[in-house]
């Protein structure tokens, strides 16, 4: 049983590698996240706060506002312990009071807009920066962190004109890639409306009449499970499902190259005969690296108090994946 003073959190793990443009080759990526993260601490200082919108662009949707609400360098450890904040507009959430049953409208009590924060630490003592970010559902996610950086370091500074986002698994996704030899089941679950965000060529190839379903009944979520074979009966190579098998691929290497993809799914299992014939079971969330940690009220109020409960398990990440590097 959860008190209510005690927060379960969950932190995964991304590494970002930017391109910086032609004339700025000898810039490392080690460099720019430093410049950019400078860049931000210095606005903040002047009282200048850098927001994006990162819907800016889509008439349908909602502003996704985002800024950067806590930065602190680290330059012993070669870390920055920063918060980015969402602004959700459009949400209209209620108080309760604690003697109370009824729920008072927020805005009778207050004109702020409400916002979603979320933790992160930026460890910068490798080649590529690693990202250690809090899971939190409704706050800013890996994509927006990304897009965020990106956006400092190529509208406000010029340094990079990409930044790749790579997520870091117990499990390497090129092994799972190489060794499977056949879909067996493949199981997944979504809201709708994640779709809009899903790699166009995906979404089209595989879940554009789901998409066209889900707009016309409007369901909370999606769950499909297809079976492409008789559980317990061995398949012979003309029994392969190559369709199948070029789904899977497809959504591998989109979770390789284009992890925002991962923010679709609320359940991603696909079991699968390898190339040795032994049932194995790919699951996406499983298998993301993560550290799970349990903390008081107090000390998740308090960002860097936060950091210190998380460090050492943070440290003992980096050095058993990066130590003999």
């Amino acid at each position: 049983m959860i008190h209510n003073d005690i927060i379960p959190l969950k932190f995964n793990f991304f590494s970002l590698a930017f391109t910086p443009y032609n004339e700025k080759k000898h810039l490392t990526s080690k460099r720019i996240i430093r410049n950019v993260l400078n860049h931000i601490r210095s606005e903040r200082e002047n009282k200048r706060l850098v927001m994006f919108d990162k819907h800016a662009k889509r008439t349908d949707e909602l502003p996704r506002e985002l800024f950067m609400y806590r930065i602190k360098f680290l330059p012993k450890e070669e870390r920055v312990v920063c918060s980015l904040a969402l602004l959700r507009k459009g949400a209209l959430p209620k108080l309760k009071p604690k003697d109370g049953i009824s729920l008072i409208p927020l805005s009778e009590v207050t004109k702020a807009d409400i916002a979603e924060e979320t933790r992160f630490v930026i460890d910068y003592s490798q080649h590529v920066p690693i990202v250690c970010i809090q899971f939190n559902y409704h706050g800013p996610r890996i994509s927006d962190i990304e897009y965020y950086l990106r956006q400092v370091s190529q509208h406000k500074l010029r340094e990079s004109k990409k930044c790749d986002v790579n997520i870091l698994m117990d499990n390497n996704l090129d092994d799972t890639i190489q060794n499977f030899k056949n879909v067996l089941k493949f199981d997944v679950k979504f809201e709708p409306k994640s779709l809009n965000y899903l790699d166009s060529t995906l979404n089209k190839n595989y879940f554009s009449s789901m998409q066209t379903f889900g707009n016309k009944i409007k369901p909370k979520h999606l769950k499909v499970e297809a079976l492409f074979q008789t559980p317990g009966v061995k398949t012979t190579s003309s029994q392969i499902n190559n369709q199948g098998n070029k789904m899977f691929g497809d959504f591998l290497d989109s979770f390789k190259n284009r992890p925002y993809n991962i923010e679709c799914f609320e359940h991603f299992e696909v079991k699968y005969e390898d190339t040795d014939g032994i049932e194995q079971t790919f699951n996406l969330l499983k298998q993301k690296s993560e550290i799970p940690l349990t903390v008081s009220l107090d000390t998740y109020r308090k960002t860097m108090k936060l950091y210190e409960e998380l460090k050492p398990e943070l440290d003992k990440f980096l050095d058993e994946r990066y130590s003999s590097q």
